[in-house]
């Protein structure tokens, strides 16, 4: 009987034996599974990184980046930008139009006003822009204001306003810059004017639209958007005769030349139309809020939750992107 015993005790002791390596077995799998998921992440942020530089003109993705189409058009890449000062007049008050262009700087100031209400403005400024352009797009367009000065010693109000406007011939004579028939607005006091965002949104123009430079003029009243929406600002109550604010005024362009310009050898197609892509940008740019107090950090983290919901819901339906935004917001 005894010997009985022993040879059980063996017995239970090999089943042991024989399960241990099939634990460590497993256990040594998973590691390597997991390497598995990497590739869709790295994927992933390209398609972002690729968006922003559609939307977010700040965006270090947005220099160089040019829109996806389907024509074997060659443009060439151009990264704009100009520091602006804006001024208060000897009565505190002071207004400015944005409608950039390519010949022409992007702002020009009123001429003849009375506060808000504006009867002229002045001449779009020549700008010393790239020579031989025939035709251009713009990609993404925007500007950061900054107080100058002790917010101590600000005072009055920072008013913007954003128009659907195609033709400028509606902003050109007899308008109120400080009213709210606009499509988007906010009225600041100058002292909390740190790191204010604003993205030009798109108008009712196609994104893959390309103007002609002849189409251009420096008179308000003959031009019009370039697919993007003109922007008005208006200072009131500010120190006498002061310069307030700094604005850093940026523009991506996609500019075509004629063959005979030395420039266009330079020039590569855009990238091939990618419909994903292009619904994801226009799903951003219809929702995503283009005036920023917090700042163009806060505003870069904002458009990038955005472009990630945007991208699930072109690609896999709307469903998707709802629950990347439930778990987002």
């Amino acid at each position: 009987m005894p010997v009985v015993k022993q040879q059980r005790k063996k017995k239970k002791t090999s089943i042991k034996a024989n399960n241990k390596p099939r634990v460590k077995a497993v256990s040594k799998q998973t590691p390597k599974s997991m390497k598995m998921y990497k590739q869709p992440t790295t994927v992933g942020h390209k398609a972002v990184s690729a968006l922003c530089g559609l939307v977010d003109p700040f965006c270090v993705h947005a220099n160089g980046a040019k829109y996806p189409d389907s024509s074997s058009n060659r443009t060439l890449a151009y990264h704009y930008k100009q520091l602006i000062p804006l001024y208060s007049d000897a009565a505190g008050v002071n207004n400015y139009l944005f409608s950039p262009q390519f010949s022409y700087g992007p702002g020009v100031g009123a001429l003849v006003y009375s506060g808000s209400a504006v009867t002229s403005w002045g001449l779009f400024p020549a700008s010393a822009a790239i020579t031989g352009v025939l035709q251009y797009r713009i990609v993404s367009a925007g500007f950061r204001i900054k107080r100058i000065g002790a917010p101590l010693n600000a005072s009055g109000i920072l008013s913007i306003r954003i128009y659907p406007f195609v033709s400028n011939s509606t902003l050109a004579t007899g308008v109120d810059v400080a009213g709210y028939n606009c499509t988007d607005s906010i009225d600041i006091p100058l002292q909390d004017v740190k790191d204010l965002v604003v993205v030009y949104p798109r108008t009712s123009q196609m994104p893959e639209d390309f103007y002609k430079i002849a189409d251009e003029s420096n008179v308000v009243l003959n031009t019009t958007a370039k697919g993007i929406c003109p922007i008005a600002i208006n200072i009131t109550g500010a120190a006498l005769s002061n310069y307030a604010f700094i604005l850093e005024h940026v523009v991506n362009y996609e500019l075509m030349f004629d063959d005979g310009n030395g420039l266009s050898q330079l020039a590569t197609p855009s990238p091939i139309a990618n419909p994903i892509l292009t619904s994801a940008a226009s799903m951003i740019t219809s929702t995503i809020k283009p005036i920023v107090t917090t700042g163009i950090t806060s505003f870069a983290n904002f458009v990038v939750g955005r472009a990630k919901q945007a991208l699930l819901s072109a690609a896999f339906g709307p469903a998707a992107g709802a629950g990347l935004a439930i778990m987002v917001d």
